[in-house]
């Protein structure tokens, strides 16, 4: 709805001075205006040279759900096994 009288005052006296009188942000107007194109698809990311490898991950999993741990917060996990 403020855009729409934004729009309409813009012509007789400008986007910004028009944005002030009515207390939009004079940012979002020009973004409606010209919303920002799509991006590209981009490649997926690359696996960290330092990732645990699936093998290792199943077995951090398995031992964090075992009994021993299963009500224990990860820093606790953490404290604990570096103990």
């Amino acid at each position: 709805m403020i855009e729409a009288a934004v729009e309409e005052l813009a012509p007789i006296i400008g986007t910004r001075p028009a944005c002030r009188a009515l207390g939009a942000a004079p940012a979002t107007i020009y973004r409606r205006r010209r919303p920002p194109r799509p991006r590209a698809a981009t490649q997926p990311r690359r696996a960290p040279a330092r990732a645990l490898s699936a093998a290792e991950r199943e077995l951090v999993l398995a031992e964090l759900h075992g009994a021993r741990f299963a009500d224990s917060s990860p820093a606790a996990v953490w404290a604990t096994l570096l103990g």
